[in-house]
């Protein structure tokens, strides 16, 4: 690969991590910038610049030119709708700001609302040339990722607002599953043609976590689940959680706050699932501070993937081992990424 020659490496240690292997050391996705990024002029108009393939892929490459990808990280072209565009090919309207994107409640009850697959909407349409620009263009250069699809229960909740939501899961549960499972069989024709288009490409898939595999995989998610207990969680989310780990070949959930720890057991429960991503969120504690919640889910069995400092990553790994880690670090320099690559066989060895 242009911007990683040592990809065939990496690649092996990534499913290595999947199927929680013992190895020499944990994955370090470890990057750092070698030389000034000199990003192309953006378009004028706001929806230009998150749908402009053009743009996307000249971005992104300037992006690669000026990076230094150390360990098991890599270039990857990821053509970013905002969080939950699955959404929009399930009728919502997508509103973009400068930043992120968010779906325009439907003010109509659950009863008026169907969903159903449309190869002509208009987003779907605009995710499809997105990846067939990045894979073309990438290939044999970076690796293209699908989209963020989103977890399903939070696609209802933009559809429906959280609050709302919450309501509408104790009134009228029925219509909640109902629709619930329209938008699971949406989210796997989504996945099931983008990784048509990427896979062959890649030899593998990814999404926007860089989870690579030479198999199928996603990042599953349920941001919702914070505002509800475990009854509620068993009942509408544990199903859609379990069907999609099985039907993907490999699959991390992506764990978001203190919130979501309630659910930490249901989770680790699901059989198929290969690992768990944990995020702490802005205002709480560094990630060595949860290396207790990272060791009981590697005990588990599952590997974690977690992001961390550069001073972060010793007492970690000495504290965590080998097996099933990953662990997504950004460097100042290439010398330091190099080195913090390096020396993590000596840190996490018993």
């Amino acid at each position: 690969m242009e911007f990683k020659p040592d990809w065939e490496q990496a690649v092996r240690r990534f499913e290595a991590w999947y199927a929680f292997e013992e190895t020499d050391r944990p994955v370090m996705i470890v990057s750092a910038p070698k030389a000034p990024r000199q990003d192309p002029p953006a378009p004028g108009d706001l929806l230009r610049r998150w749908t402009d393939a053009e743009y996307l892929i000249a971005r992104h490459e300037a992006a690669f030119r000026s990076t230094h990808y150390a360990g098991e990280s890599y270039p990857h072209c990821w053509p970013n709708l905002g969080p939950g565009i699955a959404g929009a090919y399930a009728g919502c309207e997508p509103v973009f700001d400068e930043t992120t994107m968010w779906l325009k409640p439907l003010d109509r009850p659950l009863s008026g609302i169907h969903p159903v697959w449309d190869e002509d909407n208009h987003w779907w349409q605009v995710t499809l040339e997105l990846t067939h620009a990045a894979a073309e263009a990438g290939e044999g250069r970076w690796v293209t990722g699908i989209t963020d699809l989103g977890g399903v229960t939070d696609i209802l909740a933009g559809m429906r607002h959280s609050d709302r939501l919450c309501i509408e899961m104790l009134e009228e549960p029925e219509e909640i599953l109902r629709v619930r499972d329209g938008l699971l069989e949406i989210w796997k024709r989504a996945y099931s043609a983008l990784a048509d288009i990427t896979q062959p490409v890649n030899g593998g898939t990814t999404g926007w976590l860089g989870a690579f595999s030479v198999h199928r995989t996603y990042p599953l998610q349920c941001d919702f689940c914070c505002m509800i207990g475990p009854e509620m969680f068993e009942r509408f989310v544990l199903p859609e959680l379990r069907e999609l780990c099985r039907w993907l070949d490999r699959s991390v959930y992506h764990l978001d706050g203190p919130g979501a720890v309630k659910h930490l057991d249901a989770l680790l429960g699901i059989r198929e699932l290969n690992a768990i991503q944990w995020v702490q969120g802005a205002g709480q504690a560094p990630t060595i501070e949860w290396a207790d919640l990272l060791k009981r889910i590697l005990d588990a069995g599952k590997s974690v993937f977690a992001y961390a400092s550069p001073q972060e990553v010793r007492p970690l790994l000495e504290r965590l081992g080998a097996r099933g880690v990953a662990l997504a670090v950004g460097a100042s320099t290439p010398e330091e990424a190099d080195y913090l690559v390096r020396m993590s066989a000596e840190w996490s060895r018993p």
